[in-house]
């Protein structure tokens, strides 16, 4: 028994969310868009202020270590899932607040067919397409396809964000009992910078130039750069054994290629003059440069038997199984100092592309955790659940700016 919330696809569509932030932002025990307008990525926390942790179809989400994460979007879902509380037995290390479930659009037996087009605020154009069908006539053979493009600016100028999303899937029923999915999906992302930590006098509070216009960028167009490609392929087989037992099988590869290359501005210093020396009637911000790039690769899998059983009034529902993530990481990051930035009244071209050439960190995981869980309702009025969960994880680091590896296993 946990409290939980469900955004489905109508809902997602009726608010127009372009981004998950945007979908979990009417949640209860959730606050989303932590670091306000910032499309590095979905930042979101739930109940006590931990940091929310998501899965995709029951299987945990791929997470760099840099920002070389391709951000999901709410169009190729069905629903969205918001579990609050403990949830580690089913979900593995994860915060105390609970966590998000991201549960992808796939084939059903009734027709769908879907093609929309939007158009709006800073010139964002979209248009989106959701096909789902039979291949015959007994409905045991059942494909989907979802298809989404996307080119807009923002409030932020020069920040514009593309977006190509590819996903098609396909159920074969061939027995009774017997549900085996197969799905693949190709995202590609490309965007500028959106966020650029603007001191609080200026933004907030009034700076002695007034407030900063917040359609300021804080980079350089002529190369600042944000997204990556993202390509997924797994299955899916639920197997009724018995008329108690049933098995339930998943596997998912990901491979990311990401990289991102942009500025920030440095807040704590202040406003300072052309020449980036302190000065509090300014209106410059010194910047500073960074650069990740990076490379990720994770697979995982699950096998779980569910049992429905029964003892007089007291009825269970165990969950007995095993899941596994294998993950290999590479990144490269580099910063430093840039020129400053009239703020007021920009001038861009002062600062040419930079090199990321930093040392590479290889990051390797293994996990294989083993779960039992019962829940046990009595006479259709009480429910406890009662949980078991061992997890050993091996993880390698490689780091060549030390030179060091660093090998760890719990």
């Amino acid at each position: 028994p946990q409290s939980i919330s469900v955004i489905t696809a109508a809902k997602v569509a009726d608010q127009a969310s372009q981004t998950m932030q945007d979908a979990l932002r009417y949640t209860a025990g959730v606050r989303s868009e932590l670091y306000g307008m910032d499309n590095r990525g979905d930042w979101f926390s739930m109940r006590g202020g931990s940091e929310g942790s998501v899965l995709v179809d029951g299987l945990r989400l791929p997470l760099g270590t840099g920002y070389g994460n391709i951000r999901n979007e709410p169009y190729a879902f069905e629903r969205i899932e918001v579990i609050r509380g403990p949830a580690s037995v089913i979900a593995g290390q994860n915060g105390p607040g609970g966590v998000v479930n991201l549960v992808s659009k796939r084939p059903h037996a009734d027709g769908l067919s879907e093609i929309g087009v939007q158009y709006g605020s800073y010139d964002h154009r979209q248009i989106q397409l959701d096909i789902n069908d039979s291949l015959n006539p007994a409905n045991t053979l059942l494909y989907r396809v979802v298809a989404l493009g996307r080119d807009t600016g923002t409030q932020v100028d020069h920040a514009d964000e593309q977006r190509t999303l590819f996903a098609p899937s396909m159920i074969w029923s061939p027995y009774a009992g017997t549900v085996f999915t197969a799905y693949a999906e190709y995202q590609k992302d490309r965007s500028d910078n959106t966020n650029a930590f603007f001191p609080i006098n200026g933004t907030l509070e009034r700076a002695p130039n007034g407030r900063i216009p917040m359609s300021t960028f804080i980079g350089e167009p002529d190369w600042d750069r944000y997204g990556g490609t993202r390509k997924r392929g797994g299955w899916e087989l639920t197997q009724t054994l018995t008329d108690t037992w049933t098995l339930r099988h998943r596997l998912r590869h990901d491979r990311l290629e990401g990289d991102q290359l942009s500025m920030y501005a440095n807040w704590l210093d202040g406003y300072v003059d052309a020449n980036g020396e302190a000065d509090p009637n300014g209106t410059y911000l010194n910047r500073t440069w960074y650069g990740n790039e990076e490379t990720l690769r994770v697979t995982n899998a699950d096998l779980l038997f569910e049992g429905k059983l029964r003892t007089g009034n007291v009825e269970h529902t165990l969950l007995v199984g095993a899941d596994t993530l294998k993950s290999d990481d590479e990144s490269t990051f580099s910063n430093g100092d840039a020129t400053p930035l009239d703020v007021y009244n920009p001038v861009y071209g002062s600062f040419p592309k930079p090199a990321v050439t930093g040392e590479s960190t290889v990051v390797e995981g293994r996990n294989l955790g083993l779960l039992l869980q019962d829940q046990i309702k009595i006479d259709q009025r009480c429910v406890l659940i009662a949980g078991l969960r061992q997890d050993r994880l091996k993880s390698r680091v490689e780091d060549e700016s030390v030179k060091d590896r660093v090998v760890s296993k719990k």
